[in-house]
């Protein structure tokens, strides 16, 4: 591996499960004798050691990042009912918001600071004057990253069906409007 005096990047990923780009740098070029390198750190298992030997210091970034779980692409959100949003998140996010996007404008913020629990329940009120459509997305971010957020998959909004009552005054209604009908032509034939 090491072949001359030199400062070498060795990328050691492959065996830290779950993690990718890192690496350590060893510097050769000053150790580098008869075609093989020994370098010390002050990690503690060499009790000989030199004290002025260098310390691994082992640095990578965090992973952060938050998925959004539902709703997906296959689910409807009826206005007037209660809705969960779900997502997952791995790393230190305290707190998130949630907002609304109808394709690729921005509609509402559904809350702008609420503990990462990994769900919220949601309701869209009738008065909230959403359309109805098949192109909504949900945006989560981490309240204090905003390069840390996800956008859901386009899911649907719809009216909710017509009550039980809706339907019976209508249905009482046509009922007597026929029934009346009904009668005007029995009249005519009498007559």
């Amino acid at each position: 591996m090491v072949t001359e005096a030199k400062i070498y990047k060795i990328n050691i990923s492959d065996y830290i499960e779950g993690r990718t780009g890192i690496s350590i740098c060893l510097n050769a070029s000053d150790v580098f004798q008869n075609g093989w390198v020994q370098r010390f750190s002050r990690e503690g298992y060499l009790p000989f050691a030199p004290e002025g030997a260098p310390q691994l210091i082992w640095t990578y970034q965090e992973i952060i990042e938050i998925n959004i779980t539902s709703p997906s692409s296959s689910d409807v959100v009826v206005i007037d009912e209660r809705y969960t949003i779900e997502w997952s998140s791995i790393g230190q996010i305290d707190k998130v918001g949630i907002s609304l996007y109808k394709g690729n404008e921005f509609i509402d913020n559904i809350t702008t600071s609420s503990f990462n629990v990994g769900l919220y329940t949601w309701r869209i009120q009738s008065s909230d004057g959403y359309e109805v459509g098949n192109d909504y997305k949900i945006y989560i971010w981490d309240v204090n990253d905003l390069d840390v957020y996800d956008f859901s998959d386009e899911f649907t909004i719809v009216n909710p069906p017509p009550s039980i009552g809706a339907i019976f005054h209508f249905s009482v209604v046509i009922i007597g409007l026929a029934f009346i009908g009904i009668l005007a032509i029995i009249y005519k034939i009498k007559k």
